[in-house]
């Protein structure tokens, strides 16, 4: 699964002092955008119950199968026309794997449908312009301290946690926590808010709620991403014992 690309900017106080113009764009062609946009609707319908698994997969390959490729972001935009497709077929034929015994207070279907949810937020609040919509969810978030999530990450994947991480570089709607980590090149926590309304920092620090949806230890970088459910994904007030500086360990 694609990762959203982080740019470093000069400082935290800039972004928040004027990030309406320092907004992000990515470089999506026309027609890509386009067939975006119906796979947007596509997929809302299959949540809905509008459309069955088996049409909403037929016409999300039409929209595939014709979707150019000129640039980087129009890839990314294709690829996750594909996931969705993957997702669909996962949801409507469901078979014992990994997700059944990740979240045992969930039962398989409502995480396949938590993820096609979570990719669809991604694809049409980054690529598209378009607004999220809201994830339920049942299960009470587990509270964790950062230190402990990095330490056993896949225990926490497609978990709805509670954490809390220090800001120190942002890019659209993501934000991040950048740190050093013996032998890897690159080491961060994320918030991606997906076009939630919550971004709110209080002195650097964050704290969240949110589904550990990405996460990687490989090719020397390593990285766990948590994506927003609602407008309520940020908390109010800052739970500093959530937190450790991974800097110093």
């Amino acid at each position: 699964m694609k990762r959203i690309l982080i740019i470093i900017l000069s400082t935290l106080c800039a972004f928040l002092c004027s990030c309406s113009s320092n907004e992000a764009t990515y470089d999506v062609s026309e027609n890509v955008k386009k067939a975006g946009v119906k796979t947007i609707g596509i997929v809302d319908k299959y949540l809905d119950y509008e459309i069955d698994g088996e049409n909403a997969q037929k016409q999300l390959k039409k929209i595939y199968n014709r979707c150019p490729e000129k640039t980087n972001d129009d890839f990314h935009v294709k690829f996750t026309i594909d996931q969705f497709i993957d997702c669909i077929n996962e949801i409507d034929n469901p078979e014992e794997d990994s997700y059944s015994s990740v979240l045992k207070d969930e039962d398989n279907s409502t995480i396949k449908t938590r993820k096609l949810l979570i990719e669809r937020n991604d694809l049409a609040t980054t690529y598209l312009d378009l607004k999220p919509v809201e994830i339920s969810y049942s299960s009470k978030p587990k509270k964790i301290n950062i230190k402990d999530l990095c330490e056993d990450t896949l225990s926490y994947e497609n978990k709805i946690i509670t954490t809390t991480i220090y800001v120190n570089n942002v890019f659209k709607n993501a934000l991040t926590y950048y740190f050093d980590k013996k032998g890897f090149d690159s080491a961060s926590v994320s918030f991606n808010s997906c076009g939630f309304n919550c971004h709110k920092v209080e002195n650097n620090y964050i704290t969240i709620t949110g589904c550990v949806a990405y996460s990687s230890d490989e090719d020397e970088n390593f990285y766990v991403d948590i994506v927003a459910l609602d407008n309520n994904s940020v908390s109010d007030t800052v739970d500093k014992s959530l937190f450790t500086d991974l800097d110093e360990e």
